[in-house]
């Protein structure tokens, strides 16, 4: 009588997504039956484990070997987010030194939504749509964290400027004689946003 495993040797591989794009979460766990154990493994990535863990996406292949020197092959796509998380950023800075009237608005793309969000120490929120807008702002430093459903992260500090403080000196040159018209205010004028113009109470 001569004998043989009771089933053929066969490959079972459950892959895991990677969770942000780009990322290395991936995973491909393997099951192995049939054949006459113990089995071997050779994996397309080097790997000689039975599963494999933190690959980036990708096809990955398994070979397995058994103890009688029969082999099976499997392959395996490991997902990821098409798109990675993304913000658009579009600042307005205050339009006078000291005024409060600067704006951010951020535009968020990629990802897996839905997206949570928060700005500094608030606390987090769900997003109804993939925007967020912080109004009527002074200069300053802004700390906003965006969220997706898989865990992804944008965190970032957004810088709001001011214009310098408007600045005005003058020259003032005195009539040369009684009642005539040679005097002269000469203005030097810096700071805040140019061009100036200016208005005389004459």
């Amino acid at each position: 009588v001569v004998a043989q495993p009771n089933a053929a040797l066969a490959i079972t591989l459950t892959p895991t997504a990677v969770q942000c794009n780009g990322g290395l979460t991936g995973a491909v766990s393997s099951y192995v039956e049939g054949g006459t154990a113990p089995y071997t493994y050779a994996w397309s990535n080097g790997a000689t484990s039975e599963d494999i863990e933190f690959v980036a996406a990708g096809i990955y292949t398994l070979t397995v070997t058994d103890a009688q020197g029969c082999t099976a092959f499997s392959g395996a796509v490991v997902a990821e987010p098409v798109n990675a998380l993304t913000v658009n950023i579009t600042v307005t800075d205050p339009s006078c030194y000291g005024y409060s009237n600067g704006s951010i608005v951020l535009g968020i793309t990629g990802g897996t939504q839905p997206y949570y969000f928060n700005w500094g120490n608030e606390n987090e929120i769900l997003l109804n749509n993939p925007s967020e807008t912080l109004n009527d702002i002074p200069a300053g430093d802004y700390l906003f964290r965006i969220r997706d459903a898989n865990g992804c992260v944008i965190e970032q500090i957004v810088t709001v400027t001011e214009p310098t403080i408007l600045s005005v000196s003058h020259i003032v040159t005195n009539t040369l004689c009684y009642n005539d018209s040679t005097g002269m205010i000469d203005l030097t004028i810096s700071g805040a946003t140019p061009p100036y113009s200016t208005v005389w109470s004459n």
